[in-house]
């Protein structure tokens, strides 16, 4: 079986959702891409394929997806992959995680997108964020788009074109999450990652997916594994849908910012104390020195003092997206104070918003 089968295999037992034109209204059947909702206490823009209830929905399953286009022996997050548990390599590596995600954060602040998310009242998930655009962290990148997840279990990236090319041999796999398996807790694994200040992870309906255990292949009741094989007829159907790759890789105001964060050869001070201040640390100086020294013996990392600015062209491009975004939740207003309604009530959904 190629890719193109299990697409229809997964698709059988969970249908597309028909989306709105860009002039259509809504109506029962027809559904807008995201949905304004609040996940585990915050307003988060959600995928509607998420939401298994929604009117007018074809009866089916609801999960999340990742594809690989190799098979590999375990699939553990990219943080500690490699890495021995319980060493200090790994406890290094762990403290660079928290001090990368509060570095972006604090770099953010000043980012035109964050006055839209204030003025809107809704959350950026800045841990989320950071895995999605490349940082390494204990949390791994799945969708719940099938078509998307597919594309990623066919694509493979050439270092030296610095292109996904399609898959022509081998055998690639997708997994599937059956993630309501896990209980009424299973929304503390599972975060949308949204629309954000970046185009990317509305393009590929983000989410991450964080468990305790290292490998998920260990939890046969969460996923499923299909493996298939590679046929570059079949790889090529999914990148003309996605235009090689270039329409789920738009250019975004993040992208260039999140790689400049993660290429430093140290951390700022600045971050080390929000990180801790979010974790409710005091950040005394031997505590601040002994962490400072882990970072240095085990991955050669240094602590200065040098804040990251918004370039001009990050800050132009983030203006213009930052300016799409408020004018999609101008175009469904309507809708919104029936959010502020159920927000306030305590209850779990709320109106919609076209992707970009």
């Amino acid at each position: 079986m190629d890719i193109l089968g299990v697409v229809q295999q997964l698709r059988a037992a969970d249908p597309a959702l028909d989306y709105l034109g860009a002039d259509e209204d809504v109506r029962p059947g027809k559904f807008l891409e995201f949905m304004l909702t609040n996940w585990r206490e915050t307003v988060k823009m959600v995928p509607s394929e998420a939401f298994p209830f929604l009117p007018g929905r074809p009866h089916g399953d609801v999960a999340m997806y990742r594809g690989e286009s190799s098979v590999y022996p375990t699939s553990g997050p990219p943080l500690l992959r490699g890495v021995e548990p319980g060493t200090r390599k790994a406890a290094a590596l762990k403290f660079l995680e928290k001090f990368r995600v509060a570095e972006l954060e604090l770099l953010m602040q000043d980012h035109p997108f964050m006055e839209v998310a204030r003025r809107r009242r809704f959350n950026v998930d800045f841990h989320a964020l950071a895995q999605h655009y490349g940082i390494p962290t204990s949390l791994f990148d799945v969708t719940s788009n099938i078509e998307v997840a597919a594309f990623f279990a066919v694509a493979k990236w050439n270092r030296v074109l610095k292109r996904f090319q399609p898959a022509a041999s081998g055998r690639g796999v997708m997994f599937k999450f059956d993630w309501q398996s896990i209980g009424t807790g299973y929304t503390r694994h599972f975060q949308p990652v949204g629309f954000g200040p970046g185009l990317r992870p509305a393009r590929q309906h983000a989410w991450t997916f964080e468990i305790g255990r290292e490998d998920f292949r260990h939890l046969p009741k969460l996923v499923q594994i299909i493996e298939f094989e590679h046929s570059l007829p079949a790889s090529q159907v999914l990148f003309d849908k996605f235009n090689q790759g270039d329409w789920l890789y738009p250019d975004d105001c993040l992208a260039s910012l999140v790689g400049r964060v993660d290429a430093r050869k140290f951390v700022t001070d600045s971050a080390v104390r929000h990180a801790a201040a979010k974790d409710g640390v005091q950040v005394t100086p031997p505590r601040l020195l002994q962490w400072i020294d882990l970072l240095q013996q085990e991955l050669g990392i240094g602590c200065e003092e040098v804040r990251l600015k918004l370039e001009p062209g990050e800050i132009a491009l983030a203006e213009s997206q930052a300016a799409r975004l408020e004018a999609d939740f101008d175009a469904h207003r309507v809708a919104f104070p029936v959010v502020r309604e159920e927000r306030e009530s305590g209850r779990n959904s709320g109106g919609c918003i076209k992707s970009p």
